[in-house]
């Protein structure tokens, strides 16, 4: 049936992805899902994403595209049309603005960054493995999109702002619920789990990990782990965090609908609105 020839030809395409990697990594490898945090977050981070550590370095102040950075036009662009110039949010980070070679690559992207967040058979720890390199990185792949952290939250507990958030955003775009995200994805690939985990462990199961860092943060071992060795033997030189000792990795910056409410919008709006600068009286 048409279905199976569609499973085939996406292994092939899959396939043929890997080998074209390959030549562009420069190494024969065979990959194995602890690899993809290293690969999606380290080695291919400033081929997709403009304004990347390494992109950084190389274009000072020539910015390709012409938006005008003045304050004007910022403040009348709404939530969705996020300025992207690279504009610098609150912590002086430039932001991140997914290359248009994106666009072509979601397939293989999809299956890498949620092999990435969610390890079918503790392949990796999302904790030491995976949550420092997105904080250094700033923001997550979900799915095949680049979402800054600052526009996460793990978990929403209100319906009422939840649909609030959804409708206003947050200064810096749309507001992503990860977790609800993430199990909605998971649930597309139930059989798949089935197949991979064995393990009868449930979707809640497998975001435990990522949640708890998204609420808590992680510490991050240098040495805690045996997979060091699987990597390309480049790898660690190109991971500034090897080597460096345990370093924290914060919390999300705005983890529940409250918090990116009273945190986030509410300063955004009350500013945009000029309430407290005299100016509320329309």
């Amino acid at each position: 049936g048409g279905d199976v020839d569609s499973v085939w030809e996406e292994e092939a395409c899959d396939e043929a992805t890997w080998e074209i990697l390959e030549h562009v990594l420069g190494f024969r490898h065979s990959f194995e899902q602890s690899h993809c945090p290293w690969l999606l977050y380290t080695a291919l981070a400033p081929a997709l994403l403009d304004g990347s550590v390494d992109a950084r370095s190389n274009r000072n102040t020539c910015d390709d595209d012409d938006d005008g950075d003045d304050e004007t036009e910022d403040s009348v662009r709404g939530p969705d049309e996020a300025a992207d110039d690279s504009d610098v949010s609150e912590e002086g980070r430039q932001q991140l603005v997914p290359k248009p070679v994106v666009s072509r690559l979601r397939p293989f992207l999809a299956e890498v960054s949620m092999a990435a967040l969610v390890p079918m058979d503790s392949s990796h720890d999302v904790a030491t493995d995976v949550w420092p390199l997105v904080c250094e990185t700033g923001g997550v792949w979900v799915h095949a999109d680049f979402v800054p952290l600052e526009r996460c939250i793990w978990k929403h507990s209100s319906a009422e702002i939840w649909t609030a958030l959804q409708t206003i955003g947050c200064k810096a775009g749309e507001v992503v619920d990860l977790e609800e995200v993430l199990l909605q994805r998971l649930a597309q690939t139930e059989r798949h789990l089935e197949r991979n985990t064995g393990s009868g462990k449930t979707s809640s199961d497998l975001l435990y990990a990522l949640g708890s860092c998204c609420l808590n943060g992680s510490v991050h071992h240098h040495h805690h782990h045996h997979h060091h060795h699987h990597y390309p033997h480049d790898a660690r030189r190109q991971r500034p965090d090897v080597g460096s000792g345990p370093s924290a990795a914060p919390p999300l910056p705005h983890p529940t609908d409250v918090k990116m409410v009273l945190e986030s919008v509410l300063p955004w709006l009350l500013a945009r609105d000029g309430v407290g600068r005299g100016g509320g009286e329309r």
